[in-house]
This record gives structure tokens, C-alpha cells and sequence, in this order.
């Protein structure tokens, strides 16, 4: 598991594998019902605020598997930035 941390961090779960030189990190949200209307996404920096993921050592730029767009996951990476898009994430290290 990836340590997550701040105002929403019990409604995130986050997790990296990796092998060789491949590395794949899945975030999936949970107990969100406190967080959204019945029928929202949990999307977006206006939801998940400061709620952070520590990516360690495995920083650099990954392609998210559902919208094929490509970001830069830093030291400290902001829930709302990688579930921008999507409610949830898998994201391959390209």
C-alpha cells in the first residue's frame, strides 16, 4: 500500500506494484458516500482537497489505463489530480 494522507485519507486506497522495470499504481476510493450526492463521482481537487498520496520512489510519468492521458506523479501527489478524470485509477509508468 502507498500512504495516504490529509483531510480525506480514509476514503482512498492507494497501491503500487512493480516489477522489473515496470511499476503500476492503482488509487480506488472508498466510503464516499460522505463525500458526494448519491449518483456523483468522487472527481476533481474540490472533493479530495488536500488528500495526498506518497509515491516514495516511484515518481515519474505514467499513463492513466481509462482516459489514456499521460501526467507526472510526483513525491507528493494530490488525490484530486490523478482523479481528475475518473473515479478511479491505474496508472502504468511510461
Amino acid at each position: 500500500p502507498l500512504h495516504v494522507y490529509n483531510s480525506h485519507k480514509r476514503c482512498l486506497f492507494a497501491f503500487a506494484r512493480s516489477f522489473k522495470d515496470k511499476v503500476l499504481v492503482v488509487t480506488v476510493p472508498r466510503f464516499t458516500s460522505g463525500l458526494v450526492d448519491p449518483g456523483t463521482y468522487p472527481t476533481g481537487t474540490e472533493i479530495w482537497k488536500d488528500t495526498s498520496i506518497n509515491m516514495d520512489n516511484l515518481c515519474g510519468d505514467y499513463r492513466n489505463v481509462f482516459t489514456n492521458s499521460n501526467m507526472r506523479l510526483g513525491h507528493t501527489t494530490f488525490a484530486g489530480k490523478i482523479l481528475n478524470e475518473f473515479p478511479v485509477g491505474v496508472f502504468i509508468k511510461i
